[in-house]
């Protein structure tokens, strides 16, 4: 294969160097960054460690998930490509190194980055439930049913009881919402999904699962309810 005598250019959806790496719309969720975007680089060996020839900033949206800044930078990504890539060819950009200091790397998400680890603190597991959207999505065991865990807001505080327990299903809200106790707050999840089923919101949840609040939600099919 020849290679183009202006190089290869590759676009990449985050703010390089940082989060470099196989999932860095994924790595900018959990991070709790506020500003992400796109990075055009000239491809060199090195993973995305090529100098950069364009680079646009952007808001991340309000309880942004992954599948929604995906589609979000991959049209951001396009629309530089296309204002940029005669310039380059004509000689008329000048790529400009990376920073090495600031470079931070993402890993390849298996599937079970998904399974919720409730002694985690909410932010997080919030985080990870918006990140992990579309996959590996977050899930947990509940009664020995394996349940994903679809959406979620932070709760401040709640009761005193094992990570994972359901303390208390509030459908006068909307959405209906089922409080669950992290390591540190708690989660107010508003949509669940059983294995095999449809996604339904937490009311549809718990009707059917009678002596749902005092349930536990545990790591393994195995551990009590």
């Amino acid at each position: 294969m020849r290679i183009p005598r202006t190089g290869w250019l590759n676009i990449h959806p985050s703010l390089l160097p940082r989060h470099r790496g196989p999932a860095p719309v994924v790595g900018a969720i959990l991070a709790g960054d506020t500003t992400t975007g796109v990075t055009i680089i000239r491809m060199v060996r090195a993973m995305d460690a090529g100098p950069i020839v364009d680079q646009i900033a952007i808001p991340v949206p309000p309880r942004a998930s992954t599948r929604t800044l995906l589609a979000l930078l991959g049209t951001l990504g396009a629309q530089r490509l296309m204002t940029v890539l005669q310039p380059w060819t004509r000689g008329e950009i000048t790529a400009h190194p990376q920073d090495e200091s600031l470079a931070t790397t993402t890993h390849l998400l298996t599937r079970e980055d998904g399974a919720i680890r409730w002694e985690e603190p909410a932010w997080l597991i919030e985080r990870k439930i918006r990140a992990y959207d579309p996959w590996p999505r977050t899930f947990s065991w509940l009664n020995g049913r394996r349940i994903a865990i679809l959406e979620a807001d932070v709760l401040d505080t709640a009761r005193q009881a094992p990570p994972g327990t359901i303390v208390q299903l509030d459908i006068a809200r909307h959405p209906a919402t089922l409080a669950v106790v992290c390591g540190e707050g708690g989660l107010a999840v508003t949509r669940l999904q059983a294995e095999g089923r449809m996604p339904l919101s937490a009311d549809q949840f718990a009707s059917g699962w009678p002596r749902l609040v005092g349930s536990r939600f545990t790591g393994t099919p195995r551990e009590p309810g």
